[in-house]
């Protein structure tokens, strides 16, 4: 009776633990994470954001347009974009694949070593490297051509230009392992 609160059974089923990105929609599961960190005025546009993202996780509204319908700066809007896009899945809330790339070598770079080149490559030359061009790339960047092979290979085994690819949407797909899985027996 010490560890039950008023208004529970005690029973183990009762204790709430929290949702997986499975449970919840796409939005929810973002909002759940930076609504801490947001003042209560910038939970409303964040929110307004996170229901204008695709299947994959790309802002689908322009953040001029979001500016806009909330009579505000778009500075505003970036400065809760950026929020957002730091969120798990890290990129989630980008205007595009290759923006969202651009920030999660940015988070990544935080924590390891990336590739000198990699965000040259993601910055100037995205087309190309989607199209596997890298011969195209090393000349454009005027880089070795191992270079640019060394950088793509980092880029497809730790990145993903459609951040909630893997968790949430019709296309569920993902050739990476799924972060830290939590088991409670």
């Amino acid at each position: 009776d010490d560890f039950a609160s008023s208004g529970t059974s005690g029973r183990e089923d009762d204790v709430e633990e929290p949702a997986s990105p499975a449970s919840e929609s796409l939005p929810e599961y973002v909002l759940r994470q930076i609504a801490p960190d947001l003042p209560p005025q910038d939970r409303k546009l964040a929110a307004f954001m996170l229901t204008h993202l695709d299947e994959e996780g790309i802002l689908t509204a322009s953040l001029p347009e979001v500016a806009q319908y909330f009579h505000i700066p778009v500075s505003m809007v970036e400065r809760v974009q950026n929020i957002i896009q730091r969120a798990d899945p890290i990129g989630v809330g980008s205007c595009s694949p290759k923006e969202a790339l651009k920030i999660q070598l940015e988070v990544l770079s935080e924590s390891r070593a990336i590739p000198a080149s990699a965000i040259r490559i993601v910055e100037s030359a995205f087309d190309l490297l989607s199209r596997r061009q890298f011969n195209e790339i090393a000349h454009l960047l005027n880089v070795p051509l191992r270079q640019v092979q060394e950088a793509a290979a980092f880029i497809s085994e730790n990145l993903s230009p459609y951040p909630a690819r893997c968790h949430w949407g019709d296309g569920r797909r993902c050739d990476q392992p799924i972060g830290t899985v939590y088991h409670h027996p």
